[in-house]
């Protein structure tokens, strides 16, 4: 009786509802090898660039396709792995999250920054971490010891070298789609 009951309530419920038609909650851009980037994933990098200055210069936006920006960080990203040298210390993360937190001028537009991310600290803690993994990669296998700097030169033939080795593959967006 109960199981009638039940379904006569969902079909009245369905009958009811307004006909939805679906949405794009997210879409792929780029393929990098076995990975994707989504285009949350590069609003996120966008919108990052413009808050996280890196210490690297070549990191600093120099590269005029933020997509391009992006893909480069994924591939020395999956580079660097897990190897231990390249984790940054938490107490660094946290002053980086600091530091990016200053770049608002008030805090209520920090919080709509996450917001708008679907962000909370945590996440944010993880991205910032994962930038800092990027730039000792770059640090320790292009810069060399010290405060030395990459040339855009010599970081675009490094890039190459490790861009020809992976599949890129770029994401068309459907006639459906934005």
């Amino acid at each position: 009786m109960l199981l009638v009951v039940l379904s006569l309530l969902s079909s009245a419920w369905a009958q009811s509802s307004p006909d939805r038609a679906p949405a794009i909650i997210d879409r792929v851009v780029v393929v990098v090898g076995p990975r994707v980037i989504t285009a949350s994933e590069l609003r996120l990098s966008i919108a990052m660039d413009a808050h996280d200055s890196s210490p690297i210069e070549v990191l600093r936006g120099h590269t005029a396709d933020p997509q391009e920006r992006l893909v480069n960080r994924r591939i020395l990203r999956s580079l660097a792995g897990e190897v231990r040298v390249y984790q940054p210390a938490e107490v660094d993360v946290r002053a980086r999250l600091d530091k990016l937190k200053t770049s608002w001028v008030q805090l209520s537009d920090y919080r709509i920054f996450l917001l708008r991310n679907g962000l909370d600290e945590e996440r944010l803690l993880r991205e910032l971490a994962e930038r800092m993994v990027v730039e000792r990669y770059i640090r320790r296998n292009l810069a060399g010891q010290g405060d030395a700097q990459p040339t855009m030169a010599q970081y675009r033939k490094w890039m190459a070298q490790y861009r020809a080795d992976v599949r890129i593959r770029k994401v068309a967006p459907s006639p459906e789609q934005p």
